[in-house]
């Protein structure tokens, strides 16, 4: 779980901050410097960096064992106690700051090469930018080679899953009457679809909704290349709460718009069962009827139903009227 730091558990977060610090810092200052970076002192720091209007999080596994802090696009203080190492702790840190950044980026010590090589794997580059500590010591920025999910409308927020947002989403795919026209999970099936299809691929194959005042999950949208390179397959689940309030299609159209103006989509399709709410709304996001295929599932009930298909061409979108063209 990754909690926001506050002042009533500040105090946790300084504890990693000051042991991750001293062992990462261990062979480049000497033994006073890095003692000196006490949990009290490190309090001290993190408070400052939260007056600042950064915003710092701290992740239990279950006790504190990481935290990071995040301001705009820059991710610091991503730190990781030396006994909780090797669980993947470092790897939820870092994909939960990436989720909340437009074009991450960071700095990191010319002399920790691990970390370097870690984030290289984990889909960063370097910029060619550095900071000068000394004579022998320096800050290399890198950036994020691919731009992560980031899309905001007037009351939500699109972004890539973490394993963080596992509670939020079973609330939707645990739902009987949510998922009526849906395959079903258990909650380790939905756990490992998670993980393998919306975390751990590349590139992911659907990504959250979120509302932007509270930060609350309240939607799945798959977002899936399919059949060719340009084909987009699109889909929405939302959390029954929140039905009936245009989120859904706020979210999808917004999706819709990016695929064909930021990923060059050559064209974007739906299916469904559901002829009661998701066919009107197929048609109102402009998406066109191109076949019926007749009694094809058999929904939760065991009824047979037919299955519509739906597409769109980037040309029909952009010529729709008043739509903007695609720069």
């Amino acid at each position: 779980m990754i909690v926001p730091i506050t002042e009533e558990n500040l105090m946790d977060a300084a504890r990693v901050h000051a042991a991750s610090w001293q062992s990462s810092h261990r062979g480049i200052c000497s033994p006073g410097f890095a003692a000196a970076h006490t949990a009290e002192r490190q309090a001290a720091y993190l408070r400052g960096e939260l007056q600042a209007g950064k915003s710092l999080w701290l992740l239990l596994d279950p006790e504190p064992a990481g935290m990071v802090s995040l301001q705009g696009d820059l991710i610091e203080n991503l730190y990781v106690l030396p006994e909780a190492q090797g669980r993947g702790c470092g790897t939820r840190l870092l994909r939960f700051a990436v989720s909340r950044c437009r074009r991450p980026r960071l700095w990191v010590l010319s002399s920790n090469q691990f970390a370097y090589d870690w984030y290289i794997r984990s889909g960063f580059i370097p910029t060619g930018k550095k900071k000068v500590l000394s004579d022998s010591l320096f800050e290399r920025e890198l950036v994020r080679k691919e731009r992560a999910m980031y899309i905001e409308t007037p009351r939500l927020l699109l972004r890539h899953f973490t394993m963080e947002d596992f509670p939020a989403l079973w609330d939707i795919l645990g739902d009987p009457e949510t998922m009526a026209h849906v395959a079903r999970y258990t909650q380790e099936e939905a756990r490992e679809f998670l993980r393998t299809f919306c975390v751990e691929r590349t590139p992911p194959g659907a990504c959250a909704a979120v509302l932007r005042e509270s930060g609350q999950l309240i939607g799945y949208l798959l977002c899936n290349q399919i059949d060719a390179p340009g084909i987009w397959e699109l889909g929405w689940i939302f959390n029954r709460r929140f039905w009936r309030q245009g989120y859904a299609y706020e979210a999808a159209a917004a999706l819709t718009d990016h695929l064909f103006r930021d990923q060059g989509a050559h064209k974007v399709v739906a299916e469904t069962e559901d002829a009661l709410r998701s066919l009107p709304l197929m048609e109102k996001l402009g998406l066109r009827r191109e076949g019926v295929f007749r009694q094809h599932c058999r929904s939760q009930d065991g009824q047979w139903r037919d299955l519509f298909w739906y597409g769109l061409l980037r040309e029909e979108y952009l010529a729709e009227p008043g739509r903007a063209p695609a720069e």
